[in-house]
């Protein structure tokens, strides 16, 4: 398609858009939204109450989005009439009648479906072995989103939480690209990033949603300032993640054997005061 290009751009810039109006207004969001039922692809969650919480505890428009085809516009249909709604809250208990909610009220059930489990898994469940001992990816710093400090020849993506998977795993394959780009033209066999000693180090996510908190503690740590900070824009992080050299000081190049495995010892300082 030749105007693949164009239609990214147009999607991207929407998107952009679409999250920055999500935040900064989100009852001018709801109230589009109800305007506009049968809006294919329309998100379901700007057409719905957020209740007494506010964007303090569920901040939407920095989480994955569900969106409903036009083929099941009906349910739109039904929250304009109000036969349908979505309540946000917390559950304190489950009770005769239905669930008894944090906030005191009580909701009315006659089936309770529970779909609140996830469970993070890191690459795929693989373990990753450096020398024969076991990487603990919580003691590691992401860099660029793509590659663990002190971790040679290893790389990984993961996706966006607001917008496509495969637009940051585009980015990462182009990047892992050039790496071994540079890799063959050195002669080199591993790479791996290298911690910074004035590293400051931050919370590994923003995101309050709670399959993330009951896993944040397996998570690789991240940096304030890039390249040990990936964003949650494509164009920003595409910026800091392509341009500039790939030998940038903080990957190191070396040829089997002669790579330093010791990591930095500012690391695990800043990780204790994390």
């Amino acid at each position: 398609m030749r105007n693949a290009p164009a239609l990214r751009v147009l999607w991207l810039t929407f998107k952009r858009a679409d999250v920055a109006l999500g935040l900064r207004s989100q009852d001018r969001q709801r109230s589009l939204a109800a305007r506009c039922p049968d809006r294919a692809f329309l998100l379901l969650v700007a057409a719905v109450g957020l209740g007494r919480f506010g964007r303090d505890l569920f901040r939407v428009f920095l989480r994955h989005q569900g969106c409903i085809p036009e083929a099941v516009g009906d349910l739109f249909e039904a929250i304009k009439a109000g036969k349908a709604s979505v309540v946000t809250d917390r559950i304190e208990s489950f009770t005769e009648r239905g669930i008894s909610l944090s906030s005191g009220d009580e909701l009315d059930a006659d089936l309770i479906v529970t779909a609140t489990g996830i469970t993070l898994q890191l690459f795929g469940g693989a373990e990753v072995e450096v020398d024969h001992e076991l990487v603990v990816p919580s003691k590691t710093v992401g860099y660029k989103g793509a590659m663990l400090s002190g971790v040679p020849n290893f790389a990984f993506t993961v996706g966006y939480v607001n917008a496509s998977w495969t637009l940051r795993a585009e980015t990462t394959s182009q990047y892992v690209c050039e790496v071994l780009r540079v890799m063959d033209e050195k002669g080199c066999t591993e790479c791996r990033p290298r911690t910074d000693p004035g590293i400051e180090l931050d919370r590994p996510v923003d995101l309050s949603s709670g399959y993330f908190q009951r896993s944040i503690h397996i998570l690789p740590q991240r940096g304030k300032e890039p390249p040990w900070r990936a964003e949650q824009d494509c164009k920003i992080d595409r910026r800091t993640t392509l341009e500039g050299p790939i030998d940038d000081g903080i990957l190191e190049f070396a040829k089997s054997g002669q790579a330093d495995p010791a990591q930095v010892p500012a690391l695990e300082e800043a990780l204790a005061t994390t």
